[in-house]
């Protein structure tokens, strides 16, 4: 398993901003772009008031609209990715890696020794870019999924 350290934060590109504090409404509208199930701006907003919220978008350049998000839910010294997404225009840049590294980099400076997330069995993309960081299947959640039916992946990342 890797290691905090071996998450590297400086695989981001050059022009990529991030965004500590995005608005529920512009996650709701990327979200809408990215999932056939889509949470609403309340939804995001419930999350992001919890105290174990935590969520960061990315730019690109000097774009005002965020090209990614990723959205965690922290309770001492384990996370849930909960939400992650690139907009579907500017997928296949390295902006979903980017934003994952960065964001697990982000957790493990935090404290956070555990990662979790499912994935549909189908996603294979996802599963793939999960494989990368170094997420290891250790689940499955069957029927998790609906519209169409299907069994989630659970995946997870320990930091040493």
């Amino acid at each position: 398993m890797p290691s905090a350290r071996d998450v590297p934060s400086h695989t981001e590109p050059a022009d990529l901003r991030w965004d500590a504090d995005p608005a529920p409404e512009a996650l709701a509208r990327l979200d809408a772009e990215c999932f056939p199930q889509v949470w609403d701006a309340d939804t995001y907003r419930q999350e992001l008031d919890s105290p174990f919220g935590a969520c960061w978008a990315i730019r690109v350049g000097d774009s005002p609209e965020a090209s990614g998000w990723i959205l965690c839910r922290v309770i001492t010294a384990e996370a849930e990715i909960l939400r992650i997404g690139i907009r579907p225009s500017e997928r296949n840049r390295g902006l979903g890696r980017a934003l994952l590294r960065g964001a697990l980099a982000r957790l493990a400076a935090n404290g956070v020794a555990r990662v979790f997330l499912e994935v549909r069995e189908s996603n294979a993309e996802a599963r793939r870019l999960y494989s990368s960081a170094g997420f290891g299947e250790t689940g499955r959640r069957r029927s998790y999924y609906q519209e169409p039916e299907e069994d989630a992946v659970v995946m997870s990342l320990e930091f040493r």
